[in-house]
């Protein structure tokens, strides 16, 4: 079933319902962010999140929604992480590439 939910906090998501959750659509948060993809249990599992400051993460996410698995995040400034994430935060194996015209002038940084 395809819908409109609107949250007394202000979100407002739009696409496919299961079983009463969303399943897949466009999370749009109150506070600027907006999540496209898959949801399982009603929880984000994998997909796009923009932020208000510019930057993007596409990837996977964990149980409770966070940032988990393989991703990339593309920041606002250009730099860019491709690897591993666990509960939100950068981990594991990755690399980071560092945007041209900034400080690092395009250092890459593996790990």
């Amino acid at each position: 079933m395809n819908g409109t939910f609107k949250y007394a906090n202000g979100d407002l998501y739009t696409g496919e319902f299961k079983d009463g959750l969303k399943s897949n659509g466009r999370l749009k948060y109150a506070d600027g962010r907006e999540f496209m993809g898959d949801f399982e249990s009603g929880m984000r599992k994998c997909g796009t999140m923009k932020f208000p400051n510019g930057d993007t993460y596409n990837g996977e996410y964990d149980e409770d929604g966070l940032m988990s698995g393989s991703g990339k995040m593309q920041y606002a400034n250009d730099d860019v992480y491709s690897g591993d994430f666990l509960s939100g935060l950068m981990h594991g194996s990755g690399r980071m590439s560092f945007a041209s015209d900034g400080d690092s002038n395009g250092a890459e940084y593996y790990g």
